[in-house]
């Protein structure tokens, strides 16, 4: 991310960078195309792409107001929590 990014303050401990960067939380599905235009802008600019993804849990993510560690966090335990009950284990 550029020097003025958003996220390098929010993401600022680099342990909790390595902890969270590929967890469920911090990951969505998108197009090539839609990768391609969200690139590595921050959050409030992903939005604008999120929004109108082909994909609904991407759509959904775009109704988040920041990207911050805890709502990695957040997001990561409520997709667990979804997958889960849609397989019907351990609820």
């Amino acid at each position: 991310p550029p020097a003025a990014s958003r996220w390098l303050r929010d993401f600022a401990d680099a342990d909790e960078v390595k902890e969270l960067r590929h967890c469920l939380g911090n990951l969505t599905l998108l197009t090539v195309q839609e990768q391609v235009e969200a690139g590595n802008k921050d959050f409030v600019d992903k939005v604008l792409v999120l929004r109108d993804s082909v994909f609904a849990v991407s759509r959904a993510l775009a109704g988040q107001e920041q990207w911050r560690p805890a709502d990695v966090r957040r997001r990561s335990e409520a997709l667990a929590d979804q997958l889960m009950q849609s397989w019907g284990i351990g609820v």
